[in-house]
């Protein structure tokens, strides 16, 4: 669930963010009873911005975490990465301190956080085979997608805690490996 919320808090920031680069000239909507501004029906277009286009910044006096995902069954969907950095936006499923949806291309696939200050960290992650945002559940509400955590906590009855999954990052570069979990069910 707190990925399909945090899915939905950066498309109304995205949203917000266009409205405002528009302004107060938005598009006249059929049946507007006081059609006003008829001559820009549509907004001017904005300009998009590509990952290529981006310059990665590095922080001298923070390194980086390495998140190396294994196992993963599918190439398809997303793999989608929170770190926590307290125990009540762990259980509590958010608000995540830093996190990432990247595409699956691989079987195993790195993904770097640059910058992270030296802290306890707790990190969640779970493959989006249909990207639908959300960690998809069966009726006794057992995880139909592949999860998985910091320590490699196995969760028999529901998700780890957070001390059970914590680790300290000492500041500099450091790399973690979380094993993807797919329960297999019976057919």
């Amino acid at each position: 669930m707190f990925f399909l919320q945090h899915k939905i808090t950066l498309s109304v920031l995205l949203f917000m963010a266009i409205s405002l680069s528009y302004g107060q000239n938005f598009p006249v909507l059929p049946g507007d009873s006081n059609p006003q501004n008829t001559e820009n029906i549509f907004p001017p277009p904005v300009p998009i911005i590509s990952i290529k286009d981006s310059i990665p910044v590095f922080d001298s006096l923070h390194g980086k975490l390495n998140i190396f995902v294994k196992n993963i069954t599918k190439i398809i969907g997303t793999i989608n990465i929170a770190i926590f950095n307290n125990m009540n936006s762990f259980m509590n499923k958010g608000p995540i301190f830093k996190g990432m949806i990247i595409p699956v291309n691989a079987f195993s696939m790195m993904i770097p956080f640059d910058s992270l200050p030296k802290g306890l960290y707790a990190v969640a992650v779970f493959h989006d085979e249909d990207n639908n945002g959300i960690l998809n559940t069966n009726k006794m509400n057992i995880p139909t997608e592949g999860y998985g955590f910091s320590n490699n906590i196995a969760s028999n009855l529901g998700p780890p805690s957070f001390a059970q999954t914590n680790f300290l990052y000492p500041g500099k570069n450091k790399t973690i490996t979380i094993n993807m979990v797919y329960f297999k069910f019976p057919k």
